[in-house]
């Protein structure tokens, strides 16, 4: 930035500036139903629960941050609408049973507070508000290499992660229907667990014996997922109601 107000870590990175935007605390999603998982366009398959969640707001965006626990946790799909948005997630136990769970929404504030710290950017709209709802701090970053499956975080009070779950299909493909190009396979989704202060990421199937058409002649590949780097944003939400 040009000009204005910067603050940075010990390190050098970047923690907060005046051409960014900041994020507040603005409430915990309230369970809506239960319904079956998302299909992820696979058919002919039957699928376990997952459950709905949903925040009242105008905001463009929302950041959902779950509760971890030992149960594997994750958003499987998102659903904005001009008035409130919804979740569904996945927590699954050892049973592959969703359990309830705590879901922290954070928007972009849409006003400055009564005391405290506004920044503004140059074009006069509102960036970071401090001292009025609970600003986005986090508390612990995994980022998780290829292959890599656990990582050592902070000891937090109430951990909750942003986690955005990624599907992947079971890569033991079985022929059904040579005539038709009918494939069957499994569908699983990845999200995390916490035991102690360590991290997992873990999958889980949420789909059975799903039925994929491909040319007739040809073979499915391997889209197995679970490989792939991702990062895990963590919060501590003791205090947030």
């Amino acid at each position: 930035m040009s000009y204005g107000l910067q603050a940075e870590n010990p390190s050098g990175g970047l923690v907060m500036s005046a051409d960014g935007m900041g994020m507040v605390y603005l409430g915990k999603a309230s369970f809506v139903q239960n319904e079956a998982a998302p299909d992820f366009a696979f058919y002919f398959g039957t699928n376990v629960q997952f459950k709905r969640y949903r925040i009242t707001t105008t905001a463009a965006i929302v950041l959902p941050f779950l509760a971890l626990s030992a149960n594997i946790c994750g958003v499987a799909k998102v659903e904005p609408n001009a008035t409130y948005w919804d979740f569904v997630v996945f927590n699954q136990n050892t049973s592959n049973v969703c359990q309830p769970l705590d879901i922290y929404c954070f928007v972009p504030p849409s006003s400055a507070p009564a005391w405290g710290l506004a920044l503004y950017r140059a074009d006069g709209t509102l960036s970071h508000a401090l001292g009025g709802s609970r600003p986005l701090m986090f508390s612990g970053l995994a980022d998780f290499p290829a292959s890599t499956y656990t990582r050592t975080v902070p000891s937090l009070t109430i951990p909750a992660v942003l986690g955005f779950s990624s599907g992947y299909i079971d890569p033991s493909w079985v022929l059904v229907d040579p005539e038709s190009g009918f494939w069957r396979a499994d569908g699983y989704v990845q999200g995390f667990k916490l035991t102690g202060t360590t991290l997992y990421r873990s999958q889980i199937r949420f789909r059975v014996g799903d039925l994929y058409e491909f040319e007739v002649g040809t073979s499915p590949g391997s889209d197995d997922y679970t490989a792939i780097p991702c990062t895990a944003y963590l919060i501590d939400a003791n205090g947030l109601t």
